[in-house]
């Protein structure tokens, strides 16, 4: 029985905002040494014994992230699984057993996977996926357990029953974050570990635990497979039946109710990288215990400074006298916060949701499957953005019920569709884009088009946007 690994790929992106946003989530974020959480996942999965490529789970909004993660770490861009709409692990994981037999029958074992996790080192990984491959030809659902280092009241527990030095244990019973008085004593017992949220999963024994436990997510899973569509190397599952599948995680819908659940106690180390915390633990501190990240062009002076933490973006950041602070500078927000109140910036996050912010959302370079944009202005009315279409790419067919949008081109080649009128571009060309019009820009040439665009209206969001024709499936 071999490994398929599902990696499953996305999140609302508020735990390290502002560096990671709702369309550029943590497992997309770069971290000190220039990778990625998505990227190293992939490496893990390709040091794999007795395993087959890896299959991504993730939704339409971030599959061009995957994909450009992918090949920026130099990976070929895997198969993936377009999820329309999010419905949680449970539907995802019901998609994926569904992929399964039918490209693979009852002789594979899903490796589940998140995309954000940090584990080190890969061998000892490598070790406990066969470990778990092994434990699975007896059709148990294997998870991977952790020992605890502290009594964590943000994690869930599984509690097992035989001796702490047993290589596979038999499981008794899940839990959910319990208070700090309960994770003490779960520590000290010995029995429990935390959950890592990544299982081995025989598909016989997967397909049986759903049926039993929640059938009502394997049916809507299994006819948004069916009625699914195919660009390039994606799968895009139907949004009309995946959206009656419940919103319930995999752990309480299966997990939780199954029978027959062993767990592989793991050597490795882990993190979900979960808060600014994690992340600065990442770089060395210096005497005072002053961590520092530095972007392209960013510059740090730290002055009578200890036990913080300076991410710069493309500008100096100075500290003075400070103490115990975590400090977040982007092109487009500033975040400054005691160390321990860090893991409270999704209030922040939330309160720019109630206002209508796309800093919630929207990172200061917005990457979508055709290149890039940034803003470059913004005020009532008016709003100036930088395009950037890469070559042999092109923007949907599209138009827009509030705004008039003036193009001038910067450099490249391309050909512009307003309507039914085709006209050639290069530098200096420009054009306007009337309300109501269709338009596209398509990049014929060997190099970037780059573009400064001019919105002006009463109504200046992405959301104004009618897709007619996308050769990316997001039409």
């Amino acid at each position: 029985m071999k490994l398929l690994p599902i990696i499953l790929c996305g999140g609302a992106g508020t735990r390290l905002w502002p560096l990671s946003r709702e369309f550029s989530p943590k497992p997309f974020v770069h971290l000190p040494d220039g990778t990625t959480l998505f990227a190293r996942t992939l490496a893990r999965c390709a040091e794999l014994k007795n395993a087959l490529a890896p299959i991504v789970v993730t939704h339409k909004d971030h599959a061009h992230l995957a994909a450009h993660a992918a090949m920026e770490a130099g990976y070929a861009v895997p198969t993936m699984l377009v999820e329309p709409v999010a419905r949680n692990t449970a539907a995802a994981v019901a998609v994926a057993l569904r992929y399964a037999e039918a490209t693979h029958g009852d002789d594979v074992a899903l490796l589940i996977l998140a995309s954000d996790h940090l584990i080190e080192p890969t061998s000892a990984f490598v070790d406990a996926a066969e470990i778990a491959r092994n434990a699975a030809t007896s059709q148990r659902l294997v998870t991977f357990g952790i020992k605890p280092t502290s009594p964590e009241t943000g994690y869930g527990y599984v509690e097992t029953t035989e001796a702490a030095d047993s290589i596979v244990r038999s499981v008794t019973k899940f839990v959910e974050k319990p208070p700090l008085e309960t994770a003490q004593a779960y520590v000290a017992s010995g029995r429990f570990y935390w959950n890592s949220g990544m299982f081995v999963l025989p598909v016989a024994a997967l397909r049986s635990a759903m049926e039993s436990s929640c059938p009502d997510t394997l049916a809507a899973a299994t006819n948004a497979f069916i009625a699914r569509r195919t660009a390039d190397n994606k799968m895009l599952i139907d949004v009309v039946a995946y959206q009656a599948a419940p919103n319930i995680s995999f752990d309480y819908a299966v997990m939780e109710k199954a029978k027959h659940v062993a767990l592989v106690p793991v050597s490795f180390s882990w993190s979900d990288i979960g808060a600014w915390g994690a992340f600065a633990n990442m770089l060395p501190a210096d005497a005072q215990g002053v961590r520092v990240h530095a972007s392209a062009g960013g510059e740090v002076i730290s002055h009578d400074s200890v036990r913080t933490y300076i991410h710069a973006g493309k500008r100096l950041i100075a500290t003075l006298g400070v103490s115990d602070l975590t400090v977040i500078d982007t092109d487009d927000a500033l975040l400054i916060a005691a160390n321990d109140r860090a893991q409270d910036v999704k209030h922040v996050v939330e309160r720019l949701r109630r206002d209508g912010s796309e800093l919630a959302s929207l990172p200061a370079v917005v990457r979508r499957p055709w290149g890039t944009y940034q803003i470059l202005n913004e005020e009532p009315g008016v709003k100036v953005k930088r395009i950037v279409v890469n070559p042999g790419a092109s923007i949907s067919l599209q138009l827009h019920h509030h705004r008039t949008e003036h193009w001038t081109i910067v450099s490249g080649r391309g050909e512009i569709q307003i309507n039914e009128q085709l006209i050639a571009c290069e530098r200096n060309t420009t054009v306007i884009v009337p309300v109501g019009a269709k338009h596209r820009i398509r990049n014929t040439g060997t190099e970037n088009v780059v573009f400064i665009e001019v919105q002006t209206g009463d109504k200046l969001v992405e959301e104004d946007i009618v897709r007619f024709d996308d050769q990316y499936g997001r039409a």
